[in-house]
């Protein structure tokens, strides 16, 4: 038997933060004449600061694609 993964819609945030577990992750689709989903692991601590709106959605994103 096959193994399913499930993951849990954070809401608020237009089906782009999603969680697994005790992991988030940040969905975004990408391209512009073909488009493709890109997943980044979100850490803790970065979630909870866009929780908390110390750090917006696209602070998080651009710390997320230069670390």
């Amino acid at each position: 038997m096959g193994r399913f993964t499930y993951f849990e819609e954070i809401e608020g945030y237009g089906k782009s933060i999603w969680k697994n577990e005790d992991k988030y992750y940040l969905v975004l689709e990408e391209g512009t004449v073909a488009s493709w989903l890109v997943v980044y692991e979100l850490p803790n601590e970065l979630f909870a600061l866009l929780e908390s709106g110390e750090r917006t959605q696209l602070e998080i994103l651009s710390k997320l694609q230069t670390d």
